[in-house]
């Protein structure tokens, strides 16, 4: 099994400390500042929003946000809505990791 990875938290407010990819990549476990752990499936947050998590989880910001806005489809569907778009505020020194590791994730990305 896969360790639980610390959670960067690039904005200084998330209330996640950790997360973890399973082997299979197709569940992840996402622990709060709570104590509290809950795992996102593939299956029902659907393909691309289970991308949008893991590149979020790994760039250390937003994914708070993200869960957030996913919050009001986590039932159980064939395919839930792709979220349209998240915020999210980084340093400056790590915006461009940040911003690698979404477009390597097939993620689009604008500046504002």
């Amino acid at each position: 099994m896969n360790t639980m990875k610390v959670y960067e938290d690039l904005s200084g407010n998330s209330g996640i400390t950790g997360y973890r990819i399973s082997e299979d990549d197709n569940s992840m476990d996402i622990e709060f500042r709570s104590g509290k752990t809950y795992t996102y499936t593939r299956a029902n947050v659907g393909h691309t929003n289970f991308e949008v998590m893991k590149a979020l989880a790994k760039s250390g910001a937003g994914l708070c946000r993200c869960l957030t806005e996913l919050r009001g489809i986590l039932t159980p569907k064939p395919e839930p809505t792709p979220i349209m778009a998240v915020s999210i505020k980084v340093d400056a020194d790590k915006a461009a990791s940040v911003i690698t590791d979404l477009l390597n994730a097939g993620i689009r990305v604008s500046l504002n």
